[in-house]
C-alpha cells in the first residue's frame, strides 16, 4: 500500500521539489494550495490537492487523518509568522490525539536558528537563533514534547535550484532593483548551500529512515563565497554593504545573511545514506 503524505507549501521552492521526489519514490502526495493558481498547479503534477491556508488550519486539519505523514514546509515571512506557525502545530497536535499511532511530522527548521559559530555546526551545535526565527526553535521543542508526533527536523543551509544558476533569491533581487548586486561586508563571510532536490531528497529519506526526535542538516555546499556568487550576475566584484541596509529593503528576517556559518551533514549523509549530487559551485 503506497504511504499517503500531506505537504504544506507544496507549490514553493521546497515544498514543490518535495512532491516531486515523493512521487517519484511512488508515495500518494497531498498538497496545500491556498489559491487556485496553486491548486492547478498542483494538480498538473498529480497532487491531490487540499484547500486551505496555513492561517486557518481549523478549516483542513481533519484532512491529516487520511495520511501516515505531514512533511511540513510552509513558511508565510510575514511579521506574524510565529503565531501562525505556533497555532499550525496546536492544531496539529490536537488532532493527531485522536489517532492510534502518532503522526510523523517532517518539521522545517533552518540555517538561522544556530546563529553565529566559528567552528563548523553540526546538529550538536548551540543555538542561537537571530530574533526572527527562534519561533522555529521553540517549535522543535514543542513537537518533542508532545506524545501525538513523532516529529524529525530538516534544517536546511541557504536553498539553491540549479535553474537559476544556485544564486541565492537575495542576489538576484538585488541585480533586479538596482542593476548591481550587493553582499554583507561580515569578515570572511561565506554562505552554505543545498540544491533544492538534494534537499527533497534528504526530506524522503528523513521520512523513510530518520529517528523520532532527531534533526538532520541539510548543506551539500559547506562554504560558498558570497562575492564568487555575486559574479555570476555581473563583472567584478559585489558593493559591500552592512547587513542592516539589507535588513532595511527585506525586513529583518534579512539579518541571517551576514551571519558567519559552515555546516556539516555528516549525520545525514552517515546515518541516513543522503548522497547530494551538487557539492560544489562549479
Amino acid at each position: 500500500m503506497k504511504k499517503r503524505v500531506l505537504v504544506t507549501g507544496a507549490s514553493g521552492n521546497v515544498g514543490s521539489a518535495v512532491c516531486a521526489e515523493l512521487l517519484r519514490h511512488d508515495y500518494q502526495v497531498m498538497g496545500l494550495a491556498r489559491s487556485d493558481d496553486s491548486e492547478h498547479a498542483l494538480q498538473q503534477l498529480g497532487i491531490q490537492v487540499v484547500r486551505g491556508c496555513l492561517t486557518q488550519p481549523e478549516q483542513w486539519i481533519a484532512m491529516t487523518d487520511d495520511v501516515q505523514a505531514v512533511i511540513h514546509t510552509a513558511c508565510t515571512f510575514a511579521s506574524d509568522m510565529d503565531e501562525t506557525d505556533h497555532h499550525f502545530l496546536r492544531c496539529l497536535s490536537q488532532q493527531a490525539q485522536k489517532r492510534e499511532q502518532p503522526l510523523t511530522l517532517l518539521y522545517t527548521a533552518g540555517c538561522w536558528t544556530y546563529g553565529h559559530h566559528n567552528d563548523v555546526i553540526s546538529e550538536n551545535s548551540a543555538k542561537q537563533s537571530t530574533l526572527d526565527f527562534q519561533w522555529m526553535v521553540d517549535g522543535m521543542e514543542y513537537l518533542r514534547s508532545e506524545p501525538g508526533i513523532d516529529v524529525r527536523i530538516v534544517s536546511p543551509s541557504n536553498v539553491v535550484d540549479r535553474e537559476t544558476d544556485l544564486l541565492p533569491d537575495i542576489l538576484r533581487w538585488e541585480y533586479q532593483q538596482l542593476g548591481h548586486t550587493t553582499v554583507p561586508d561580515t569578515p570572511e563571510l561565506s554562505w552554505s548551500l543545498v540544491e533544492r532536490q538534494d534537499l527533497a531528497q534528504l526530506y524522503r529519506l528523513v521520512l523513510e529512515r530518520g529517528q523520532p526526535g532527531e534533526e538532520y542538516i541539510a548543506s551539500a555546499i559547506a562554504q560558498a563565497s558570497p562575492q564568487q556568487l555575486a559574479q555570476r550576475l555581473q563583472d567584478g566584484p559585489a558593493q559591500a554593504i552592512t547587513i542592516s541596509e539589507w535588513c532595511e529593503r527585506y525586513g529583518r528576517w534579512a539579518e541571517g545573511y551576514g551571519l558567519k556559518q559552515i555546516f556539516s551533514s555528516d549525520k545525514a549523509m552517515q546515518q541516513l545514506g543522503w548522497q547530494p549530487a551538487l557539492t560544489c559551485l562549479s
